[in-house]
């Protein structure tokens, strides 16, 4: 971890907007002051999310949901709680976060399968309005979203249990070999 400190006199704001100061009378722009007013430099606003994604070419909502109705076949996760009739708070806690983390991993495996199939899906009357294959989202940032959601979808499991990253891996090693 790195760190830095700063100190700064107790009069920086007064004398700075004086000319005089412990600087010794040179006044620095502010560099975090916002442009318009005239002092400081003017600093960009941070992108959000959705922006920084849109700037890489990554449609989020279309990846996501084109995925939305696999992630259906992942509620077999309850099962086991309803089953067992051991529905409480914690369960149905830990059964969400790995519900979420398991589909995150499989959201990955089905970008994966979509660069494996890349050119057949082009042809397929069908699966060639599945974004990578009509182009909607590049190789590229196919590729950059495959490796966040898996890794996001592994930081979920691992937290919870690190048995579930053996079986996850099962699973997407099964898929893969599919």
């Amino acid at each position: 971890l790195y760190t830095r400190t700063f100190r700064v006199p107790p009069d920086f704001l007064s004398s700075a907007s004086e000319g005089g100061g412990a600087g010794g009378g040179d006044v620095v722009d502010d560099p975090f002051a916002t442009g318009g007013d005239g002092g400081g430099t003017s600093l960009s606003p941070r992108k959000t999310a959705n922006q920084n994604l849109m700037a890489h070419e990554i449609h989020f909502h279309q990846v996501v949901l084109q995925w939305l109705k696999q992630w259906l076949k992942n509620i077999l996760i309850f099962v086991a709680v309803f089953g067992a009739n051991e529905i409480n708070f914690s369960n149905i806690k830990i059964l969400v976060q790995v519900f979420v983390g398991f589909s995150l991993i499989v959201s990955s495996t089905y970008i994966y399968n979509d660069f494996k199939d890349i050119e057949a899906d082009r042809q397929h009357p069908e699966k060639n309005k599945r974004p990578i294959a009509s182009g909607k989202v590049s190789k590229k940032s196919g590729n950059v979203l495959m490796i966040i959601l898996f890794v996001l979808g592994k930081l979920i499991l691992v937290f919870k249990n690190p048995l579930l990253l053996f079986f996850s891996s099962i699973y997407v090693l099964t898929t893969i070999l599919y």
